[in-house]
C-alpha cells in the first residue's frame, strides 16, 4: 500500500519541463516569416509585371497597325505620310523594348496554372485580344467580300484597309495565345516575344525605305503646300487695290516670308487669263480677274481625295486648297470679284 502511494505522489510531483526554445529555432522561425514576407511581395511583383506584359503587346499591336498603315498607304496609294510617319516610328520604337523586357522578366515567374489575381489578369486580356481579333475578322472577311462583289468598284484604298485588318487579326490571336499560354512552356513564349520583335524591326526598316525617304525628298511641297494659299491672298490684295491683274509676279508685294521665297525660287508659276466684267442694273460694274497658279509637287497627298484642279474641265474658284494634289506639274484655276459702284 505504501508503494502505491509513493507511486501515486511521485506521479503527482512529476513535472516535466516545458520545451524551451533554442536560438536554432528562433532563426528558423524568422526565416520562414521572412520567406513569406517576400514570397508574398513577389507574387505582387508578377502580378504587375504580368498586366505591364498584357498592355505593352497590346500597345504595341496598335503601333505596328498604326506603322503598317503608313507603309502601305504611302506604297499603294502613293499618298504623304509626312504627319503620321514620325509617331508611329516613335510608337513602335518606344512599346518595343518596353514589351520585350517585361515578358522577358515575367517569364522567369510566371506560373503553369494562373489562380487568383493573376487569373484575372490573364481572363481580362484574353478576353480583349480575343474580342479585337474577332472584330479584325469580321472586317477582313466583309471588306474581301464586297472587292468581289464590286470589283469594278474597287480600290486602292480597299486594298490597304484588307491587308490591315488581316495583319490585325493575326497580331490580336498572337496575343490571345501568349496570354492564355496554353503550351504551358517559356519556349512559345520565347518565340513569340522574338517575332514580335522581327516584324517590328521589318516595319521599322520599310517605314525608313519608304515614307521617311519620301517625306525627306518631298520636303519642298511641304512648302508649297503651306505658302502658296499666301501668295493669292498677296496677288488678291494687289487686284483689289490696283483693280487690275499682275504682269508679273514681281509686281506683287508679299508680307510672308515664305511666301516670298516661293515667288523668289521660281517654285510657283503665274499666269494672267483676263477679266469677266459683268454691269448689273444699278450700273454698278462687277470685273472677276482670272489667273492661275502652276507649281510642281514631287509626290501625291491624299491621293483618295484628290481634286483634279489641273484638268482643262476644272471650273476658276475663289479658294485654294492643297490638302489634296497629285504628284507632278498642278495648275490651281483661281478669280478674285471686285465690285465698283457706278455713278
Amino acid at each position: 500500500m505504501d508503494s502505491n502511494v509513493d507511486s501515486t505522489e511521485k506521479k503527482g510531483n512529476d513535472t516535466s519541463p516545458l520545451p524551451v526554445e533554442t536560438p536554432m529555432s528562433q532563426s528558423r522561425n524568422t526565416d520562414a516569416l521572412v520567406k513569406e514576407v517576400h514570397h508574398q511581395q513577389n507574387s505582387a511583383g508578377v502580378i504587375v509585371l504580368q498586366w505591364l506584359t498584357y498592355a505593352f503587346w497590346g500597345w504595341l499591336i496598335l503601333g505596328l497597325l498604326w506603322l503598317m498603315g503608313v507603309v502601305l498607304s504611302n506604297a499603294i496609294l502613293g499618298e504623304s505620310t509626312n504627319e503620321s510617319v514620325p509617331y508611329a516610328i516613335a510608337a513602335s520604337l518606344v512599346l518595343l523594348p518596353l514589351a520585350f523586357f517585361c515578358d522577358f522578366f515575367y517569364r522567369k515567374h510566371e506560373p503553369v496554372k494562373k489562380a487568383g489575381a493573376a487569373m484575372v489578369i490573364m481572363v481580362i486580356h484574353a478576353v480583349l485580344f480575343a474580342v479585337l481579333g474577332i472584330l479584325s475578322l469580321i472586317v477582313t472577311v466583309f471588306i474581301g467580300i464586297d472587292m468581289l462583289i464590286n470589283t469594278p468598284r474597287s480600290s486602292d484604298g480597299q486594298t490597304v484597309a484588307l491587308l490591315v485588318a488581316g495583319f490585325a487579326a493575326l497580331l490580336y490571336v498572337g496575343a490571345f495565345l501568349r496570354t492564355l499560354n496554353p503550351f504551358k512552356g517559356k519556349k512559345p513564349a520565347v518565340s513569340y516575344g522574338i517575332l514580335m520583335a522581327v516584324l517590328t524591326v521589318i516595319l521599322l526598316g520599310l517605314a525608313v525605305a519608304g515614307p521617311v525617304v519620301n517625306s525627306i525628298a518631298s520636303r519642298g511641297d511641304r512648302t508649297i503646300e503651306q505658302s502658296l494659299p499666301r501668295v493669292q491672298t498677296s496677288i488678291e490684295e494687289y487686284i483689289n487695290e490696283n483693280k487690275k491683274l499682275p504682269a508679273t509676279l514681281n509686281e506683287v508685294t508679299f508680307n510672308d516670308t515664305e511666301a516670298n521665297e516661293l515667288v523668289q525660287d521660281n517654285k510657283v508659276e503665274y499666269k494672267a487669263v483676263g477679266t469677266v466684267d459683268k454691269a448689273s442694273l444699278t450700273s454698278d460694274t462687277n470685273t472677276t480677274y482670272r489667273y492661275e497658279l502652276c507649281v510642281d509637287y514631287k509626290a501625291a497627298k491624299n491621293n483618295e481625295n484628290t481634286r483634279r484642279t489641273n484638268s482643262p474641265s476644272a471650273s476658276y474658284s475663289t479658294y485654294l486648297s492643297t490638302y489634296s494634289h497629285d504628284a507632278g506639274r498642278t495648275c490651281y484655276k483661281l478669280q478674285q470679284t471686285v465690285y465698283e459702284r457706278g455713278f
